[in-house]
């Protein structure tokens, strides 16, 4: 598939070597929008994928991980395979994202247990999960503005005007 592609090659052949023009890392990612722009190819997926975004710092991207490729309405990821990714990429923050192959991105209980635990884990590792990412066909849900993640915490900073339940990615007149 051409989206696995995509993200086998961020992991593998951009690593460590000079960033294209037209690669997204070295970008920054400062919002829920941001990733949605960024990882919006999994709409196409037919099975839940499951990643991770490696941030440095200053929240620029270092690195996209595929954590985890499970069945039509289920990933099965554990904290080990998360942050080993992490770790090896020397990341200050993460973001997870995946997408709901039904185009719903409602959070189900096993998506706001999973991010709980991981949030956990992270602390304990000295890292920050800025957010969870739940795609869905043209929508996205951002469990950090529900939060889920400490907004100010351990997310990504919004006002009250940024938080939705369910957020509309802004269409932006090309260039």
């Amino acid at each position: 598939m051409a989206s696995e592609r995509y993200v086998k090659e961020l992991v593998l052949k951009f690593r460590r070597r000079p960033v294209p023009e037209d690669s997204p890392l070295g970008l920054c990612v400062g919002h829920p929008e941001d990733v949605w722009r960024l990882m919006r190819h999994l709409i196409d997926e037919p099975q839940e994928v499951f990643c991770v975004l490696h941030l440095n710092a200053q929240n620029i991207l270092q690195s996209v991980a595929e954590v985890s490729r499970g069945t039509l309405s289920a990933s099965l990821v554990h904290p080990r395979e998360i942050f080993r990714g992490a770790i090896m990429a020397s990341a200050a923050h993460l973001v997870l994202v995946h997408n709901h192959p039904s185009g719903d991105p409602t959070p189900s209980g096993e998506d706001v247990r999973l991010t709980r635990q991981l949030c956990e884990c992270a602390r304990l590792m000295d890292l920050r999960i800025h957010d969870h990412v739940i795609i869905g066909d043209d929508r996205f849900v951002s469990l950090a503005q529900r939060g889920i993640i400490g907004i100010g915490d351990n997310g990504f900073s919004a006002t009250k005007a940024d938080v939705s339940i369910v957020m509309k990615p802004a269409r932006r007149a090309r260039r």
